[in-house]
């Protein structure tokens, strides 16, 4: 993008959002490379602020009875929950701005919430994911192909003229050079006329729900479809974990590097991805601490609409103790463990990461069993697992032998488990695919 084009852009922002939009791109192009004390003194300056506003202006954290104080907050004392969001929003959420935006999560751990952000907020969450960006050489109005779930917006979400008429000009501002394709859509015939489409258009990236990029690339594969002739410069992908076999997989078939993005509804972006594919913590954004369990809290420095302390976002992650190479001291994520519901429960009542499944069929690589199994999906009903899964061209019996081994071995002998091929893994209501639920 050249001058007059990020001139342009940032014009239009600027409008659009009615403040200077230039200054919060120049200030997060320029904080990328703050040292982490000087990050930490950013985020203690914004958590003094965000601290005052509330002390005086908000109903629910006045009536919490926990002293609000910044060590209180560092610390972890206060914090806030999921249904406290959910239920409480009438006494959190407090108009700050004249324009505001709403965000709904999609309810993947069974409670769905809502947030609204301030003007300045959504700006710099604009401006974040522009900053990712940057980062693999694309920008934000460059074509690009969008594989999400839902495409179309109910118009109940927007109760006056005004309302939609401010959403369409964001669409023409910021999405104008987006081409949308539904997961739900994706199939062995639509794949052609995807693929056609796409080469027409000259995207320079991709970007999506991991699930739904790793489905592409597999119609690519099985349709004899060449994804490096597209062209992809590289493929975001986001709103579920990323393997470390579905980023080698897309990389391959595409023929380009994958980002890793991940975020949340809430809050906007948590971190992403930089050259050396190392997460990176929006440290400008957010100040996210972990309890002694490993859960995630987050607090969202700049959304004074609908304060975030502590909010409980519902993950378990495990911060990286090294510096990245590319320079930028902000903290990495070392592993995301995933959502807190998504945990197996042992048969001794104690609880392990999902991530027990993915081991289990990537080791049959060391077996001499590669490419037996393509896909899993794993329910646990008490101490009994579903387990689903579609054959890879070189299935072998061996490899249910060995996965239950493991399972019973890492789990309890006493569980029970049935195993069902499919031809294909069902997806949620919002078009993502969780690989394992545990229903209580």
């Amino acid at each position: 993008m050249n001058f007059l084009q990020i001139f342009l852009y940032n014009l239009r922002a600027s409008r659009y959002y009615k403040l200077r939009f230039d200054k919060i791109a120049h200030h997060l192009s320029k904080s990328q490379y703050y040292n982490i004390d000087k990050l930490k003194k950013y985020q203690e300056m914004q958590i003094e602020k965000l601290n005052n506003h509330v002390r005086e202006n908000n109903e629910y954290y006045k009536s919490i009875g926990k002293e609000l104080t910044k060590k209180n907050i560092l610390s972890g004392f206060i914090r806030l929950s999921k249904n406290s969001l959910a239920t409480q929003f009438d006494k959190i959420y407090k108009k700050t701005s004249n324009n505001e935006y709403l965000h709904i999560t999609s309810g993947s751990t069974g409670q769905p919430c809502k947030v609204i952000t301030s003007n300045y907020s959504e700006a710099h969450r604009l401006a974040q994911r522009n900053r990712f960006y940057d980062w693999w050489k694309v920008k934000p109005d460059d074509r690009n192909v969008l594989i999400w779930g839902k495409l179309t917006t109910s118009s109940k979400t927007s109760k006056t003229i005004v309302n939609r008429i401010k959403e369409r000009i964001k669409s023409l501002f910021f999405e104008q050079k987006t081409h949308h394709f539904s997961v739900f859509s994706l199939s062995n015939t639509s794949i052609f006329n995807y693929f056609q489409e796409i080469k027409k258009r000259r995207p320079k990236f991709i970007r999506g729900y991991t699930s739904g990029i790793h489905q592409f690339c597999s119609l690519l594969e099985s349709s004899g479809l060449d994804g490096h002739s597209l062209g992809f410069k590289v493929a975001f992908v986001t709103s579920e974990i990323l393997l470390e076999n579905q980023r080698d997989y897309i990389q391959r078939i595409l023929g380009c590097p994958v980002a890793n993005e991940y975020g949340a509804a809430e809050v906007g972006l948590i971190a992403y991805d930089c050259e050396y594919q190392n997460l990176h913590i929006c440290e400008e954004l957010i100040n996210p601490i972990i309890d002694e369990e490993g859960n995630l809290l987050i607090t969202d420095l700049l959304n004074f609409s609908t304060p975030l302390i502590n909010y409980e976002i519902g993950d378990q992650i495990v911060f990286s103790k090294n510096k990245c190479k590319c320079g930028r001291e902000s903290r990495v994520i070392e592993k995301i463990n995933g959502r807190t519901g998504d945990l197996i429960q042992k048969t001794d009542g104690s609880f392990i990461s999902q991530y027990l499944f993915y081991y289990a069929i990537k080791d049959l690589d060391n077996m001499g069993l590669a490419r037996s199994i393509k896909q899993y999906k794993v329910f646990q009903i008490g101490y009994h697992f579903d387990v689903y899964l579609i054959k890879d061209v070189n299935y072998d019996k061996k490899a249910i032998d060995f996965i239950k081994k493991r399972m019973k071995a890492e789990i309890g002998e006493d569980i029970t488990i049935k195993i069902i091929f499919v031809l294909e893994i069902e997806k949620e209501k919002s078009g993502k695919v969780r690989f394992f639920k545990r229903k209580k």
